[in-house]
């Protein structure tokens, strides 16, 4: 059991901090794996529910984009390289354009129901690893039950912040637009810059939810209140963090490259397990 108190003596440099990460996972390692894999378990069971409820509600509209590009593929093949690429091109638009809304709902579908297991099991993760360094053994069916309580919150969080992101970015399109070419370097790095900035003084949102209960909107404000003052910090032990992940992450591809089975399954497990390592 850590010896450590929730907030109280928080690690001052990367170093330390890197030593707090790995020693709340070799002292914890058997839940947080668990959960990790919880999750693993969950997205594919998820997709395979959303596989079979997508082939039974939206089979017709499915079947007919199926057979309407079966149709007009000789009609696009006809007119490709033509002079008339603009009849080839309407051929192809008219084939998702017969189901637009089917094909949205389809997308809507996934994305929220795939965004809500991510959600139940950052939550998760997060509860974990706050459990342990108040001094805590972490219940795995505990951290989860909180996950799957604050997952409404965590997911309105995240969509607010992407609305946000997006509204932005398509403010500096319009700009560029306005402006010309001129100015499209300094709008994409304004842009880049500001999105590492936000993500950064957001980073502790999904604490203050799941730890203190803050609702969406006063996630915003309390991650704003605990990051502000540590940007910079915040920012370099991301950085360094992700960092030591990647150089781990190359020497196994390096490793089971020689195994092409092995590397498409660890490929799939890394893209579903990692997300809850941010939490951390």
């Amino acid at each position: 059991m850590l010896s450590y108190q929730l907030f109280a003596t928080p690690p001052t440099g990367f170093v330390q901090l890197l030593t707090d990460v790995f020693t709340i996972f070799l002292t914890h390692w058997q839940p947080l794996v668990a959960i990790a894999l919880f999750q693993i378990l969950s997205f594919f069971g998820a997709c395979y529910v959303l596989y079979n409820v997508t082939n039974i509600l939206f089979a017709n509209t499915i079947a007919q984009i199926i057979e309407s590009y079966s149709g007009y593929s000789r009609h696009y093949y006809d007119y490709n390289g033509d002079a008339n690429n603009a009849a080839a091109a309407a051929a192809e638009v008219s084939i998702f354009a017969l189901g637009l809304p089917q094909l949205l709902a389809i997308y809507c579908l996934w994305a929220i129901v795939l965004s809500l297991v991510s959600s139940i099991y950052t939550g998760a993760m997060t509860h974990a690893i706050a459990d342990i360094y108040a001094g805590n053994s972490p219940s795995i069916s505990l951290s989860i039950g909180v996950g799957w309580a604050h997952k409404w919150k965590i997911y309105l969080f995240s969509l607010l912040l992407s609305f946000a992101l997006a509204a932005v970015l398509f403010v500096t399109i319009g700009i560029s637009m306005s402006f010309g070419s001129g100015v499209i370097v300094e709008l994409v790095v304004f842009f880049i810059v500001l999105t590492v900035l936000v993500g950064t003084l957001m980073l502790g949102a999904v604490p203050s939810i799941v730890v203190e209960g803050k609702s969406p909107i006063e996630a915003f404000f309390r991650s704003w209140n605990l990051c502000k003052s540590h940007v910079c910090f915040i920012f370099c032990s991301c950085l360094g963090f992700w960092a030591v992940i990647d150089f781990v992450m190359v020497f196994i591809y390096l490793i089971l490259y020689q195994f092409p089975v092995a590397l498409t399954a660890f490929n799939i497990v890394v893209s579903v397990g990692i997300m809850p390592i941010g939490t951390m």
